[in-house]
């Protein structure tokens, strides 16, 4: 039994604990406004606790259950209302507030030491003097791994508060270096990538709805614009979501003023409506979103509000599905509650949540898509007319219930994947750190920018065979030769991906990926129309 079967079973307990407790919610034992009934039921509960506690035949401790028991009653309620303890919530925050104090560092974890990978222009270790293909070996002087440091307190370590110091001895091409290098405040970008595909179809990925989205957002339509930008592909794939003023503000920029935008309500929670202004950099620009199973909540706000205005094509596969919006509720020890208070609605007026409940493997849809084909074709059976609306100005059918349809289908390329395939991209980052010890310099100097790197570079038939090779000797009992020789150019383009990763970061990643993506190409066919 793994440990959500465990609090679901302990259901009944959990949520009289919440109750006996009253945790953050005002209720005392003597509080002279609750009916009789229910202040004897909070005195049985309360002394049932204090017995379990006294009693039980293993040590418990009360704050442990009570926080079980608050994430039982959540869990309830809807998937996505949360309780996130103190510990972990600066860990939850730090990734839609924008930043956080660290070392800026890129790097992968093997084994017994910190692969660096890119180090941050500009940042601390930058500073400190580390250097890509560095490996940290030890943090203020404790090993990393066997019965030294785990990965997660690596991290911990590694994060801090700026302008205070950590201490990293490295190894670097034989010889082992320690370095102080001083935390200071580092910036999670939520886009990270952005250039021209064409000579005027501008390209952004948006990881996230972050705090400073839009501040990201609109410098880089002003260079994309000076660049010959007059229509723009924005890549929403993978994003999960964050601020709903966010996405508000971003499809803002791109509709015109009076358009609805969003809407949110809730037995609690008046109609509160989102409307655009008169202020837009695109509303004059074509655009094509692209999503998947992996863009959800803030993201597919934007791609409904530009679906239902008739405004631009949503293109890929059908989004995840999530309507519900949460209100967080922060207490005095640091944790924090995410109560769904509302569901938002798009401007035709549909509710996108997908079904959830005890019946429902809510978290496990990812897969039942792929079982059922979903992945491969549209799922017409979704298709229902009691979910059935009509877009604002053309009047198109659109649908709600479990995500956004996208209006130009796209579906996932597996032609060439074979299990040998997925082995050898399990330890591909593995090979290629140590495959740039030898050739970082080189490979940089005849490809000074990712661009460069991107439209010229090609891996050769050497490098893939070492790469094969390697993950024989950790994996050679999975490796099938014909099934290699059949993922043989997936392999070489997969390749040629990671090793742009670790040299150019994020953008050099995601720019090689986009030479060989069919998403991207149907977006960009439908443009130029």
């Amino acid at each position: 039994m793994d440990s959500k079967q465990r609090i679901v079973a302990l259901m009944p307990l959990f949520l009289s604990l919440t109750l006996a407790i009253g945790f953050g919610l005002g209720y005392s034992f003597n509080d002279t406004s609750l009916p009789k009934e229910e202040k004897e039921q909070m005195v049985k509960l309360n002394a049932i606790i204090s017995y379990v506690e006294d009693n039980y035949v293993d040590e418990v401790k009360r704050e442990d259950l009570i926080e079980k028991s608050i994430s039982a009653m959540l869990y309830e309620l809807d998937p996505h209302s949360a309780y996130i303890p103190a510990r972990k919530t600066e860990q939850h925050n730090e990734q839609l507030q924008g930043y956080f104090g660290g070392v800026g560092i890129q790097f992968r974890i093997y084994e017994d030491s910190l692969m660096v990978v890119r180090v941050i222009e500009g940042g601390p270790s930058e500073k400190a003097g580390l250097k890509a293909g560095d490996r940290i070996i030890k943090v203020d002087n404790k090993e990393i791994g066997e019965d030294g440091l785990s990965n997660q307190e690596v991290l911990d370590n590694l994060k801090g508060k700026p302008m205070t110091p950590v201490g990293l001895t490295v190894f670097r091409k034989g010889e082992t270096k320690d370095f102080q290098v001083i935390r200071d405040i580092i910036q999670l970008r939520s886009i990270e990538s952005y250039f021209m595909i064409t000579d005027d179809i501008g390209y952004i990925h948006l990881n996230k709805f972050s705090a400073t989205t839009m501040n990201e957002f609109l410098p880089i339509v002003k260079d994309l614009k000076f660049s010959g930008m007059k229509h723009l592909i924005l890549d929403l794939r993978g994003n999960r979501g964050g601020y709903l003023d966010q996405a508000v503000r971003l499809a803002d920029e791109m509709l015109k003023a009076g358009e609805l935008i969003v809407y949110t309500e809730g037995d609690h929670a008046k109609r509160e409506e989102f409307i655009a202004t008169n202020t837009g950099n695109l509303e004059k620009s074509k655009l094509c979103l692209l999503v998947d199973d992996g863009s959800a909540s803030a993201s597919e706000i934007l791609a409904g509000a530009i679906q239902d205005n008739d405004r631009g094509f949503i293109v890929g596969r059908r989004t995840f599905g999530k309507g519900l919006v949460q209100k967080p509720k922060k207490f005095k020890d640091g944790s924090e509650l995410r109560l769904t208070i509302a569901r938002y609605y798009t401007p035709a007026g549909r509710s996108i949540q997908k079904p959830y409940g005890k019946e429902i493997d809510y978290e496990e849809d990812y897969m039942n898509r792929l079982e059922s084909g979903e992945l491969y074709e549209p799922d017409s059976s979704l298709l229902v007319d009691s979910l059935k609306y009509e877009t604002v100005h053309d009047k198109r059918p659109v649908y709600g219930g479990g995500g956004i349809m996208p209006d130009y289908f796209v579906p996932f390329d597996s032609s060439n994947m074979t299990p040998s395939y997925n082995v050898v991209r399990y330890d591909m980052e593995e090979f290629v750190f140590y495959y740039l010890d030898s050739s970082r310099e080189i490979l940089q100097a005849a490809y000074p920018d990712y661009k460069s790197f991107g439209q010229q570079f090609e891996a050769d038939s050497s490098a893939v065979n070492a790469l094969v090779h390697f993950i024989k000797q950790k994996h050679g009992a999975f490796i099938k030769d014909h099934e290699i020789k059949r993922s043989y150019e997936l392999i070489r383009h997969q390749l040629k991906v990671s090793i742009a990763s670790h040299l150019y970061g994020t953008i050099g990643r995601i720019y090689c990926m986009s030479r060989r993506d069919n998403v991207i190409d149907k977006a960009t066919e439908l443009l130029e129309k």
